[in-house]
């Protein structure tokens, strides 16, 4: 081999390594870029997802919002004003002995915020009554007016009467 085929030989290997080495940095580097972009693409269709069910949280809220606010009218109007709270509780113990047959005994006990403008008042109560007056009693409660929840309930009885202990809230606009 002579020497002019040696120089062309080395030229041609060292042109081939210089683009070898080109390819190889730009395969290299190429491949962390795609994964890079792979990465931002997984990213941002994870946000597209976490954003979508974000819009359908605010529309079902919007929609609940929008039923709750067509019927404030009818839910502010079943709860009474603090200011009624004692004429509504003397109509009632008079009206439930004289339309149930029962015997009350209410006892106020503590008043109770739930917000700024809702409160409740537990009342203790103590019915006495034979099982229909009982059941009168109940369907009496549930068909009041005003906003009211009976809870705790402890029931008794004798030969002749049922006695039940309870907590009755009131609830009342301040």
């Amino acid at each position: 081999m002579s020497r002019i085929e040696k120089k062309i030989y080395l030229k041609v290997f060292s042109t081939l390594a210089i683009l070898l080495s080109i390819f190889y940095v730009s395969v290299v580097y190429l491949s962390d870029e795609i994964k890079l972009k792979t990465v931002e693409i997984i990213e941002k269709k994870e946000e597209i997802k976490r954003l979508d069910m974000q819009n359908k949280q605010i529309n079902n809220i919007k929609e609940n919002y929008q039923k709750l606010e067509s019927n404030i009218d009818k839910i502010s109007s079943n709860i009474i004003e603090y200011s009624e709270i004692y004429n509504f509780i003397t109509e009632v113990k008079e009206n439930v002995t004289d339309e149930t047959g029962v015997k009350l005994i209410m006892v106020s006990k503590d008043i109770n915020d739930i917000n700024k403008e809702l409160s409740y008042i537990n009342y203790s109560i103590n019915i006495t009554g034979d099982f229909n007056q009982i059941m009168h009693f109940f369907d009496y409660m549930e068909n009041l007016k005003y906003k009211n929840d009976i809870e705790n309930i402890t029931v008794s009885s004798n030969n002749e009467n049922i006695n039940i202990k309870a907590s009755l809230k009131v609830y009342a606009w301040k």
